[in-house]
């Protein structure tokens, strides 16, 4: 492979950003969403989105529960101990 497949491929970026469920758009013209195997050699571009993706999902589920269980006290204290717990 050359080096724009290794670096970019020829992915449709689109894809990785925007939401799949559309009223406007014809679900049967859709094409389905890529999977990328185990093993599979994936382009650095693809590889640096899709980790970003799963950063940002970790921090999210880490932090959101504890501001959630946190709002239940109804001093509001244990908000930012539950988070900084976390």
């Amino acid at each position: 492979p050359t080096w724009k497949d290794r670096i970019i491929g020829d992915y449709k970026y689109g894809r990785f950003c925007t939401p799949r469920w559309n009223p406007w758009k014809n679900t049967d013209d859709q094409d389905p969403l890529p999977f990328y195997g185990r093993d599979a050699s994936l382009a650095w571009l693809v590889a640096a989105v899709l980790g970003f993706q799963h950063s940002l999902a970790v921090v999210a589920g880490t932090i959101i529960p504890g501001v959630l269980i946190g709002q239940l006290d109804p001093s509001g204290d244990a908000g930012p101990y539950l988070v900084s717990y976390a």
